[in-house]
């Protein structure tokens, strides 16, 4: 039997399945690994620095059986970010993989899960469009960096799929016009920067863009701790909860973020 799932308190908060408000976020990494291989990946510097098997620390996607237990042993409700350190869609996953995390999360309903993924073409043709693959404790990100790709999502139908969907904004390379998601009434949009230190800043304009749209909606929306035109600011926002209707307490982190009981302030060393 595996371990009950990592902890990880994370700056916004969730709702549990027993629509309690919670502060307790778990990551659940069953599947590792990308076989795109985009420069300064965060994911694989983390997979390769919390990993230790072979194909992890070369991000060669795989699967880790042995976690999928995880869900069903951990008794807290919260929120379960999954495969954070993979691309779940990726071509060089097999169907397989995900059938059997799937079948794991039914197993522990008692927990909402949060996914996110960048190839959203084939996400929507193995799995976007079956209601069964979208339960309601389940919710379904796709990452938009800029008004290219918010046109090609909404071309490929993304916001007309029947589940809960939410906008990984991150890096925020420009503004967006965010209508036909906020028309769909996505749960709500995080905002964040890219932390390499050879990486452009965000910039205000590309801020306001967002949470100007999502404001006016009344949908969710959250900025994380970044660095904005060169000045590290805190997340600000309404609070992005992964469950309808929900408003809880908030308040900006006064800190930057905590790995390894150190603070994180500055933008990482890297490409």
């Amino acid at each position: 039997m595996s371990k009950s799932l990592p902890y990880s308190k994370i700056g916004y908060l969730g709702i549990g399945a027993d629509g309690c408000a919670i502060d307790r976020y778990y990551a659940w990494n069953p599947l590792v690994g990308c076989s795109k291989g985009c420069p300064g990946c965060w994911a694989r510097q983390v997979a390769g620095r919390f990993n230790f098997c072979a194909k992890c620390q070369a991000f060669t996607p795989h699967m880790h059986p042995e976690r999928l237990d995880q869900p069903a042993n951990t008794r807290k409700p919260g929120v379960v970010l999954c495969n954070f350190m993979a691309e779940a869609y990726d071509s060089a996953v097999m169907d397989g993989w995900r059938v059997n995390m799937s079948d794991a999360a039914c197993l522990a309903a008692r927990h909402v899960y949060v996914t996110l993924t960048q190839q959203y073409e084939r996400w929507i043709k193995l799995d976007g469009q079956d209601p069964r693959r979208a339960p309601d404790n389940h919710f379904n990100g796709v990452t938009i960096r800029n008004q290219s790709q918010m046109d090609a999502v909404t071309a490929a139908g993304v916001w007309n799929l029947p589940c809960n969907l939410w906008i990984n904004h991150e890096p925020a390379d420009e503004p967006v016009d965010w209508t036909p998601a906020i028309e769909a009434k996505v749960k709500g949009i995080i905002i964040g920067d890219d932390r390499r230190r050879a990486a452009a800043p965000l910039t205000a304009r590309a801020i306001s863009a967002a949470t100007c749209q999502f404001r006016r909606s009344g949908l969710n929306w959250y900025v994380k701790q970044a660095w904005v035109d060169g000045q590290l600011c805190k997340g600000d926002g309404l609070p992005f909860s992964f469950r309808d209707g929900a408003r809880l307490p908030w308040s900006a982190p006064q800190a930057g973020r905590l790995l390894d009981g150190v603070e994180h302030n500055t933008r990482e060393e890297g490409n």
